[in-house]
C-alpha cells in the first residue's frame, strides 16, 4: 500500500498472484526513481511504477540457493546465500538483471546444530555517501562492498558487556549516518 507523508492511503501497488504483472510475496521491497522494486519469491524483482502498475520482471539468477535480494544503488543487486548447512561455499553472489557478476564464498563452515532455524532478512544492505555495506545479523563486522565486488571489514560493532554469545546475537536494524566521525546505531535483542 501508499501513503502519504501524512499517513493517508493513495494506491496499493501491484496485486498479489501467480500472473506475469502480479507477485506472490513481496519481500525486501526498495524504492527508486521510476517506482518501487520488491523480491517476488527470490526469483523476480517485479518493478511498479509510483502509479501501482506494473513495469518489469526481472529474474534472479537460479540455482544458486538466493534467499535474499538486496539492491545497490549502482543497479547491482546482492543474492544473499544463508549458510544453514553450515558447509555453503558461496555467501552472496552480485548480479545485474540474472546475470551473476561475482560471488563473494564464505570464510568458514561449521557444523549446524541440532534444531535449525531459519531467519529471513539475515542480511541488510545500505548506503551513504562513502560506500555501500551489508550487515549480516549473526555478524559484528559491517562490511564494505567494493566496485571489485569484495567484501572488507568496515566498522566492527563492540557492544562491551552487552556483547552475546556466537549464535546469540538478532539484529534487528541498523542506522549509519553519513559523516565516519557520527555512531553507527545498532538496535538488538536478546
Amino acid at each position: 500500500y501508499l501513503f502519504n507523508p501524512e499517513g493517508k492511503f493513495i494506491r496499493t501497488i501491484g496485486t498479489k498472484g501467480e500472473g506475469p504483472e502480479e507477485y506472490i510475496s513481496a519481500g525486501n521491497p526498495w524504492v527508486g526513481p521510476e517506482g518501487i522494486h520488491i523480491d517476488d519469491n527470490n526469483k523476480w524483482i517485479k518493478t511498479y511504477g509510483w502509479d501501482g502498475k506494473w513495469k518489469r520482471t526481472t529474474p534472479v539468477p537460479q540455482n544458486k540457493n538466493i534467499r535474499e535480494v538486496l539492491p545497490l544503488p549502482d543497479g547491482r543487486n546482492i543474492g544473499y546465500v544463508q549458510n544453514i548447512s553450515g558447509k555453503e561455499p558461496i555467501r552472496m553472489y552480485l548480479f545485474r538483471d540474472s546475470t551473476v557478476l561475482d560471488s563473494i564464498p564464505y570464510a568458514r563452515s561449521f557444523e549446524p546444530g541440532e534444531i535449525t532455524m531459519v531467519f529471513y532478512n539475515e542480511c541488510k544492505v545500505f548506503s551513504s555517501p562513502s560506500g555501500n555495506y551489508v550487515k549480516e545479523m549473526f555478524n559484528d563486522t559491517i562490511f564494505r562492498i567494493t566496485k571489485e565486488n569484495t567484501i572488507i571489514p568496515r566498522r566492527v560493532v563492540d557492544a562491551g558487556k552487552y556483547k552475546l554469545e556466537e549464535g546469540g546475537r538478532y539484529l534487528i536494524g541498523y542506522e549509519v549516518q553519513e559523516n565516519d566521525e557520527n555512531p553507527v546505531i545498532i538496535l538488538a535483542e536478546r
